[in-house]
């Protein structure tokens, strides 16, 4: 009885280590691993490499596009003051009769 006595004291003291222990490697085995097999994927980081190269090319033309816009901008010119009513008037001209609009610049272009 001695030697049972024994075995269920050194049962009961390994018990709750040996449940850690064994938590412990599932939790190692169904959370860590795929975590770490997910992370190093090798085609998962071929996309990612792609992907990272082709959000570089868009944002390299949209900066791009962005400097050719500043640079159009710089090189506008301004027009003089009595210019923009010259053009509203033509504008409402035009839209209020084409043919004379036309006919009025066939003059102008003859003239010149």
């Amino acid at each position: 009885m001695d030697d049972y006595d024994r075995l269920a004291r050194l049962i009961d003291w390994l018990a709750l280590p040996a449940a850690c222990f064994i938590l412990l490697l599932l939790f190692l085995f169904f959370v860590v691993r795929p975590f770490f097999a997910y992370l190093f994927n090798p085609d998962r980081i071929k996309a990612l490499k792609k992907l990272r190269a082709a959000q570089m090319k868009r944002e390299e033309t949209a900066a791009a596009t962005v400097d050719n816009e500043d640079a159009e901008e710089e090189f506008q010119f301004t027009n003089p003051p009595g210019i923009r009513e010259d053009l509203q008037q033509m504008s409402k001209m035009a839209e209020s009769s084409p043919d004379k609009a036309g006919a009025l610049i066939k003059q102008w272009l003859k003239k010149e």
